[in-house]
C-alpha cells in the first residue's frame, strides 16, 4: 500500500490552474482548466474538460486521461471513452483547514477487468472535496511518475 502525504487546496474543476510535482524527478505539471493547456516540465499541449452538464468529472489529453463519475455513491468501476476505471479503495483524509475529505483511489484497468490489476496501472487519487490529488502512471520504458498536488 502506497502512503501519501496529501497537501491540497484546489481542483481542476475550479478555473485556473493547478499545479503537481513529480515525487521521483522534481519535475512539474499544470493543469490549467482557463487555457485548456497542461504542462509537464518543458512540454506543453492541450486537454480537454467534460462539460458542466456531463455525468463525470474528467480531462483527456495525449498523456493524462481520467473521469470520475459525478453521482455518489461511486459505483466500483465505470467506462468513459473506452477506458474501464476501477475503484480500488475508499479514502477519508483530514485537510489542512480541519475538515474531513472522502476520497478514490482509483485505477485505469489495462484489460478492461477491475479484478486482475497488476499495480502497474495508472492510478488517481481523487478527494469529493479538492478534486485530482495525485497522479501515478509508468511509462512504456516502466518508469514511474509520482505527481502530487501542491497548490
Amino acid at each position: 500500500m502506497r502512503i501519501l502525504i496529501l497537501l491540497v487546496l484546489l481542483s481542476f474543476e475550479c478555473i485556473g490552474s493547478s499545479d503537481f510535482v513529480d515525487l521521483n524527478t522534481g519535475y512539474s505539471l499544470t493543469i490549467d482548466s482557463e487555457n485548456k493547456r497542461y504542462r509537464i516540465h518543458d512540454q506543453s499541449s492541450l486537454i480537454e474538460f467534460c462539460a458542466d452538464d456531463s455525468k463525470y468529472i474528467c480531462m483527456k489529453s495525449i498523456h493524462i486521461t481520467f473521469a470520475i463519475p459525478k453521482a455518489r455513491p461511486l459505483p466500483n468501476n465505470w467506462e468513459f471513452a473506452g477506458i474501464t476505471y476501477c475503484r480500488v479503495e475508499i479514502l477519508d483524509f483530514k485537510l489542512s483547514d480541519g475538515q474531513v475529505d472522502e476520497g478514490y483511489l482509483v485505477a485505469k484497468s489495462e484489460n478492461g477487468l477491475c479484478n486482475e490489476l497488476s499495480g502497474k496501472e495508472p492510478r488517481f487519487i481523487y478527494g469529493t472535496k479538492t478534486g485530482l490529488i495525485y497522479i501515478d502512471s509508468f511509462s512504456s520504458s516502466g518508469f514511474q511518475r509520482r505527481f502530487i498536488k501542491y497548490n
